[in-house]
């Protein structure tokens, strides 16, 4: 496992950050795609994915006047074509 220091042009208190390089296992492409979703949901404005239990995500929104469903179906569609999945109907 290699680390990189961030910045040599850093204090030097501030050079004991460092990068961090690891060997990745091939997550289950059932529950990988959820976490891109979730993860992807919480780029909207206002929002934030609390929980990810099986097919359910539950989401904290700030604006309940925002269109929820719909974001959620849109990213659904985006995060499925990205990964190259088919939805189920």
């Amino acid at each position: 496992m290699e680390s990189y220091p961030i910045s040599h042009s850093m204090p030097r208190a501030a050079t004991c950050w460092r990068i961090w390089t690891s060997p990745m296992r091939r997550p289950d492409p059932a529950v990988a795609w959820r976490v891109v979703l979730a993860n992807t949901l919480n780029l909207l404005p206002g929002t934030l994915s609390i929980s990810l239990e099986g097919e359910h995500l539950r989401r904290h929104g700030l604006d309940t006047r925002r269109p929820i469903v719909a974001e959620v179906r849109a990213a659904e569609r985006h995060v499925a074509r990205m990964l190259g999945l088919q939805l189920a109907a």
